[in-house]
């Protein structure tokens, strides 16, 4: 090891990092998601209550340890408890897409030898045939009211019901299961589609995981240090069953203790920039196509506008090219960017939600030059994170 730096950090599991985030952060607000047109929030503290009582149920079921749990559904805090309340159990988690077909479902639950499968929908259940799963001892879902009419299968629960399960095991019990375990232990499984036969597993480590956050979380803070680790907001939109979700969402979120703020589920097909608006997130990640998207319709807008206001708006986006390119040689901004920020593009960034944002990166595939050099011109500049589930993520961000 390292005298210093990224290097020097001690190798650690998920349930230590989890659990000093929450005895430093305690009271102070964790997630929120929209419900029914409100916004719910949940404390470090009922973050750590909500994970320890999916644990005691799979505790209270018998579930082995070393079997996995496996989640199908949007990202929402249900998602998170169940990751992490199956990780103190001594269990592994595993996200499962939500477009699989039922061969797919079935192949994961099996190969992952999963003891504890949870669904958002009643339609995702069904994707289970879960006469050829016996190993799974609880089948839960989390975003309905009823169970489907035709539920016959005893391990079906629904998530309150399942919750409740192991009321009257002790805190100790789980504790003695997630202080056990060791950094070098398989914490997660990451499916990628591979290009011929069945996804294929990825084995990440508790520290494979935890320690990719730090220097994650590190260059971040270079790049805006008046901004304090813990006081940054990231919407989680990104499938969890995603490396990246995976280590954006959940791992560096426990390790900064930043707001968390879950997008509605038809986010990508419109309702993004309405959570961004709401959390103005400080950290944005997107993949290629949604920047893209942001870019189409930001030029349709434009292309409606007087032609005098299409002027000034260029005038604008000349100075934001400008800034960022001087930026990029830590040189200062021009002496006109002050007042094209506030004339032009600070009111571009705030109709996205972005007007608070110091960091912005895309990856998982290329985006245009042109594209980059668009986003330059409104002051915000793009960096390219480049990494595999094979190395727990980000390896190069430029």
């Amino acid at each position: 090891m390292r005298a210093s730096g990224s290097g020097s950090e001690q190798p650690t599991t998920i349930p230590e990092l989890f659990h000093k985030q929450v005895k430093a952060s305690g009271p102070r607000n964790a997630m929120f998601v929209e419900r029914n047109g409100k916004p719910v929030s949940w404390t470090w503290d009922q973050y750590w209550l909500e994970s320890m009582k999916f644990a005691k149920a799979c505790h209270k079921l018998q579930v082995k340890e070393r079997s996995a749990v496996a989640i199908m559904g949007f990202n929402s805090p249900e998602w998170t408890f169940a990751f992490m309340g199956g990780v103190l159990n001594n269990m592994v988690g595993t996200g499962i897409y939500i477009t699989n077909a039922p061969e797919a479902c079935f192949y994961q639950a099996d190969h992952s030898e999963s003891e504890i499968v949870c669904c958002e929908t009643n339609d995702q259940l069904k994707r289970f045939d879960m006469a050829k799963l016996p190993r799974v001892k609880a089948f839960v879902v989390w975003g309905e009211k009823a169970l489907p009419q035709n539920a016959k299968d005893g391990r079906i629960y629904l998530w309150n019901d399942f919750m409740k399960l192991g009321s009257e095991v002790k805190d100790a019990v789980i504790m003695e299961k997630a202080t056990r375990q060791k950094p070098g232990q398989c914490a997660c499984l990451i499916y990628t589609s591979g290009t011929t036969g069945n996804p294929k597993g990825c084995m990440l480590s508790h520290d494979n995981c935890t320690w990719e956050a730090i220097p994650m979380m590190r260059a971040v803070i270079k790049s805006e240090p008046s901004i304090p680790e813990n006081q940054h907001r990231v919407v989680s939109y990104l499938p969890l069953s995603h490396i990246a979700g995976l280590s954006v969402d959940l791992m560096a979120h426990i390790n900064s203790g930043h707001e968390l703020y879950f997008a509605r589920p038809d986010a990508l097909a419109g309702t993004l920039v309405q959570t961004l608006s709401w959390a103005r997130p400080t950290i944005f990640f997107a993949v290629p196509r949604v920047w893209e998207k942001f870019e189409e319709k930001l030029k349709e807008i434009a292309s409606t506008k007087p032609a005098f206001m299409q002027s000034i708006s260029g005038w604008a986006k000349g100075y934001g090219s400008q800034k960022v390119k001087l930026q990029q040689k830590k040189q200062q901004p021009p002496m006109m960017y002050s007042v094209a920020r506030a004339l032009i593009l600070s009111k571009i960034k705030g109709a996205l939600g972005l007007d608070q944002t110091v960091a912005f990166y895309f990856g998982a595939a290329p985006l245009r030059l042109a594209s980059v050099e668009y986003f330059a011109s409104l002051d915000i500049p793009i960096f390219n994170v480049y990494g595999m589930s094979e190395t727990s993520g980000a390896t190069t961000l430029h």
